[in-house]
């Protein structure tokens, strides 16, 4: 049986902990009832199962493990029963890499018995949308540079235009001259899918609403973004993030941020510095949310300096 680590967005593992995990419903197996069937011969016992999937499917073979066998049945109405030894066993369902792998806890299948149950299978992958990624660069005297940028999706919009590669002058102030214009950064957007194991959302934070200015300052600051850094990421981000009451907010850092694009910079820089803030409107107050504050780490502004900003609002299944 193919075993998926489960991780927070999915913390066993969907988006937070507790109260918050109900923000995407975690993959789950639910016993709804467990009684003696006379209808069943004593030398068997059932289990009915109804399969649940964040979009509607049918038509597929869903993989079923006891105790570390496996077998495979076709299902076409979202519902299925199988025979199961009698005795005490651990169960392993699974669809395929879209979904999380479904693992119980070890049940007790008693002679005469059936047991109806829900599977509620979650999406293993997260539809992002990676807004503005802006690169501002920093050298330290006026001179040619060629960026590469290698997506994990596909781009859909880059100013100025990307044609394989940016091929661009760039003075001290961080002034980019291309196409006989100046720019203030790079800019580029992608639609992607990732997989939720690589984000990081054991760790964040619960943030008001009418907080989110001061905290991202805070957190800006803490990171190096100048003054006029900082006021293009606030001003981009923090209109549509206010209008909620509260907020689940974590960021991912320079290599972390690999995850949705590398960025291959000639001549390369003294520091690279990348910042990603993934972030979610959430019900409740998100008290009972378990999360690791993160450490904010500082970037350097020695040499040749490049700083990457980006981010993405996440969705439910």
């Amino acid at each position: 049986m193919k075993h998926l680590t489960f991780l927070l967005f999915f913390i066993t593992n969907t988006i937070f902990a507790h109260d918050l995990i109900k923000e995407i419903k975690p993959p789950s197996f639910h016993i709804l009832s467990n009684r003696h069937d006379k209808t069943i011969s004593k030398e068997k016992a059932f289990l009915d199962l109804n399969i649940l999937t964040p979009h509607e499917i049918n038509n597929f073979d869903l993989r079923y493990g006891i105790d570390g066998t496996e077998d495979t049945i076709h299902v076409d109405s979202n519902f299925i029963s199988l025979e199961i030894p009698i005795g005490k066993h651990r169960l392993d369902f699974y669809i395929n890499n879209q979904y999380y792998e479904i693992s119980t806890q070890i049940i007790d299948f008693k002679p005469c018995h059936r047991i109806i149950a829900e599977l509620h299978f979650s999406l293993a992958k997260q539809q992002l949308i990676v807004k503005k990624p802006v690169i501002y660069l920093y050298p330290k005297q006026k001179q040619s540079i060629e960026v590469n940028l290698d997506v994990r999706g596909e781009l859909t919009f880059t100013y100025p235009e990307y044609n394989n590669k940016w091929d661009i002058t760039v003075d001290p102030s961080g002034t980019i001259y291309a196409n006989e214009q100046s720019y203030n950064y790079l800019f580029w957007e992608s639609d992607q899918t990732i997989e939720f194991s690589a984000l990081p959302f054991k760790e964040g934070f619960i943030v008001k609403g009418d907080s989110v200015v001061s905290f991202l300052e805070n957190h800006l600051s803490s990171f190096g973004f100048t003054p006029k850094e900082q006021a293009d990421f606030i001003t981009y981000w923090a209109p549509n993030m206010c209008k909620n009451s509260n907020l689940y907010i974590c960021f991912m850092f320079n290599d972390a941020c690999n995850t949705f694009a590398t960025l291959n910079i000639t001549p390369k820089p003294n520091e690279l510095a990348r910042f990603y803030m993934l972030w979610k409107p959430v019900s409740g107050d998100g008290s009972n949310a378990q999360l690791i504050p993160q450490q904010i780490p500082k970037m350097s502004r020695k040499g040749f300096t490049v700083l990457e900003w980006g981010g993405a609002k996440l969705t439910s299944d």
